[in-house]
């Protein structure tokens, strides 16, 4: 058995439960632990709760399986927000030069800067900026070779 339940065989369970057999009877007739079967119908009963409270009407086999939307931490940053970001930095040549992170804090956003950078890296709107690299002179490149011949062996 894996680690999870599909939604078939806790649409199983429940109708099995459903149709009068006890909790524990229907677990073991579909080989769930009394845990996960004890979870099944404490979920289904909490969506049954719901809609009637809502006057919604008796939800659907599937609305009883669904899994229950995580809480979770709410985004620091929106999709909207990395966009006002971006034009912001994509403003002027002052804005241009200076770090991502530094033109969000002076448009009010609080996040971090590897927050800032991430998101923007994510929709392809990543910094940019090319390194300035100075050519070598005649000198260096005849070093650089010997260098190399040297090594060679």
């Amino acid at each position: 058995m894996g680690p999870y339940t599909s939604n078939i065989r806790k649409a199983q369970y429940l109708t099995y439960r459903e149709c009068g057999k006890s909790g524990r009877e229907a677990a073991k007739f579909y080989n769930l632990a009394k845990s996960t079967a004890a979870d099944i119908w404490k979920r289904s009963l909490e969506v049954k709760e719901e809609r009637l409270a809502t006057s919604l009407p008796p939800p659907e086999i599937e609305d009883l399986v669904s899994v229950k939307k995580k809480s979770g931490r709410p985004l620091v940053l929106l999709v909207n927000d990395v966009t006002e970001i971006f034009k912001a930095y994509t403003l002027n040549k002052e804005n241009r030069k200076k770090q991502q992170h530094h033109v969000a804090a002076e448009e009010g956003f609080k996040a971090c800067r590897r927050t800032i950078e991430t998101r923007l890296r994510a929709r392809n709107l990543h910094r940019s900026k090319p390194t300035k690299k100075l050519a070598l002179t005649d000198i260096q490149k005849a070093q650089r070779y010997e260098i190399a011949l040297s090594r060679k062996n």
